[in-house]
């Protein structure tokens, strides 16, 4: 792959970059942030601030968000990661909402609570929010 010089404001990690290590990202970006599909297996070295959204699906090998941002100031979406077992590292502050639901493990809405701040809802299956 080519590599070029970016405008870090908004960005996604896609499928057809096989992506395989956060490392070496910027400290913040102004906008959304996507890790769809990917062949991480952690958040090691992800940006720390979000101030959109931040999207985190379809990773089949993600077990954790350990090493995640700490502060997304939009929604939290992290959906289908069928080997996620563990909400450590979820981020200190979402200033949205949570989604959470298709994981390796259903969480309950207490799990999130010890690990965050977040200021909307959370829905934690695809039929129902909290």
């Amino acid at each position: 792959y080519e590599i070029v010089d970016c405008d870090w404001s908004s960005d996604v990690c896609s499928s057809d970059l096989k992506l395989t290590s956060l490392v070496g990202m910027p400290k913040s970006v102004g906008d959304d942030f996507s890790c769809n599909s990917t062949l991480l297996t952690s958040l090691k070295g992800s940006i720390k601030t979000i101030k959109g959204n931040f999207y985190c699906s379809n990773n089949k090998l993600l077990t954790s968000l350990d090493g995640g941002p700490t502060n997304v100031r939009g929604n939290f979406i992290c959906i289908d990661n069928v080997n996620l077992i563990s909400l450590h590292g979820m981020p200190k502050k979402v200033g949205g909402n949570v989604w959470c639901y298709g994981n390796g493990k259903k969480f309950a809405p207490w799990d999130f609570k010890k690990f965050t701040d977040v200021k909307g809802y959370i829905k934690i299956t695809s039929e129902q929010g909290i």
